[in-house]
């Protein structure tokens, strides 16, 4: 794996990549302010303002609530290394981290379809 995003301006610091997850203010809704965010990542707002202004460091417990939260590795929320940043083509948009429900949601979906293609064989064993 590559540390592209170890190298992006975007994600260089630890409180850099913890905000880029802090929802944007779009057409429809307000973004998030810091009170918001903290509450949605259950940490205090005095916590997540030293991080800012003093530059103190996460300790480990912050580190893992906040990725475990969040569905990111630690490795990365804190040091950014082991995830790459990838451009998709002619769209400009960056992927920086695939959340595992999806694959979790495709694997649940896999199991359904396999069990309903075996229902049929059962039933025509029944019958003929």
């Amino acid at each position: 794996m590559t540390d592209e995003a170890a190298h992006d301006p975007k994600y260089d610091t630890f409180i850099k990549r913890l905000r880029s997850f802090k929802q944007k203010k779009s057409k429809y809704q307000n973004g998030e302010n810091d009170q918001q965010f903290c509450e949605r990542l259950g940490i205090s707002l005095t916590q997540f303002r030293s991080w800012i202004y003093k530059n103190t460091e996460p300790d480990i417990a912050s580190v893992l609530h906040l990725s475990e939260t969040l569905d990111v590795c630690p490795n990365w929320l804190y040091l950014g290394r082991g995830h790459s940043v990838e451009y998709l083509r002619d769209e400009g948009l960056r992927v920086t981290r695939i959340p595992r429900e999806p694959l979790e949601i495709i694997e649940e979906i896999g199991a359904e379809e396999m069990a309903n293609e075996a229902e049929p064989q059962q039933k025509r064993r029944k019958i003929s």
